[in-house]
């Protein structure tokens, strides 16, 4: 198991971390590791609090 992995399943033994699930649909950090359509986008972007850079 890699250092990391160890470090974090300590502190989830130690009860100071709880790894949830989060389905994607309620997965608003899939907007920096999938690429979504437009539509998923705007509405991870929103549910974010970005505001839209091109409308300046």
């Amino acid at each position: 198991m890699a250092k990391h992995a160890r470090f974090i399943n300590e502190y989830v033994d130690e009860k100071a971390l709880e790894v949830l699930y989060v389905p994607s649909a309620e997965n608003l950090a899939d907007v920096f590791t999938k690429a979504l359509g437009p539509a998923e986008f705007e509405r991870q972007r929103r549910g974010l609090n970005i505001g839209d850079v091109t409308k300046a």
